[in-house]
């Protein structure tokens, strides 16, 4: 099949639907660095404000037509994206609201904070590090939300957020500042999550895992690896990073063929 014949038949081979409280600007851009070849996005957005309890409730009240919206679509799996609206809820919220979608999208689903933990057990990560961009009080949700899940939280490093809507124009230079400031102040973290969809992380964390020699996890990546290792996309490009390179090491090995007596050499 050639690219011109691939851009014809988008999604001809997996189609994984994306629900976002707030813009779907860096997730496509992240998606499409990342997927393998005839997998395509089906995103919808629930237009949240803001960091507030009033902003979480009308998004999460929309998820589930939002869900089976997706899946009157056809989609094979189903993505929740962002951490603020499962965190600030219950300790059992996020697990609850992944039944909840896969029940209206009639698709396996997942949500960020499952996915971050699915991601931290697969690397084996015991202790990580949040570079975060959220407010003081969101973080300390996310962090006591991760280590209820058996994860220490080595530290927290704040990344300069301009606004909830800029959150878009932090730059690749804040996040890789961030994540090596991290990595001064607690050197006992085995790897980084970076929390925040709109964030460009997937493109910075490659090149921060190769000088620091530990995983770094945007949540981006995250997303899209469980959907994935879900679906058994496994032809990742090279590249991506460390979480993406096991999944990638999970193609099945080319053997060789027996050879013919017409093969021997003369």
């Amino acid at each position: 099949m050639t690219e011109m014949d691939n851009d014809l038949m988008a999604g001809w081979r997996r189609r994984i639907g994306v629900i976002s409280p707030t813009v779907l600007e860096t997730i496509p851009r992240d998606f499409y660095a990342l997927a393998p070849q005839g997998v395509d996005m089906v995103g919808i957005t629930c237009m949240m404000g803001g960091w507030s309890d009033d902003q979480y409730t009308r998004a999460l009240a929309q998820v589930g037509a939002a869900a089976g919206y997706l899946g009157k679509r056809g989609v094979d799996f189903i993505i929740h994206v962002g951490t603020p609206l499962v965190v600030s809820q219950e300790p059992d919220f996020g697990q609850q609201l992944v039944e909840t979608i896969a029940s209206a999208g009639s698709a396996p689903a997942t949500t960020t904070i499952e996915s971050a933990i699915a991601a931290f057990a697969d690397l084996q990560l015991s202790s990580i590090a949040l570079v975060s961009p959220f407010t003081p009080t969101l973080n300390e949700q996310l962090a006591a939300y991760i280590e209820r899940r058996g994860v220490r939280i080595a530290t927290i490093q704040p990344v300069e957020t301009p606004s909830f809507e800029a959150l878009n124009d932090i730059t690749p230079q804040s996040i890789y500042q961030a994540v090596h400031l991290a990595s001064r102040g607690a050197p006992q973290a085995e790897g980084y999550f970076l929390p925040c969809g709109q964030m460009r992380g997937v493109a910075v964390a490659p090149t921060v895992e190769a000088e620091l020699g530990k995983p770094v996890l945007a949540q981006n990546a995250v997303d899209f690896w469980a959907a994935f290792n879900h679906l058994g996309l496994n032809d990742i490009r090279p590249g991506a990073g460390m979480l993406f390179e096991r999944l990638r090491a999970r193609l099945p090995r080319r053997t060789s063929l027996p050879r013919t007596d017409g093969d021997a050499p003369c």
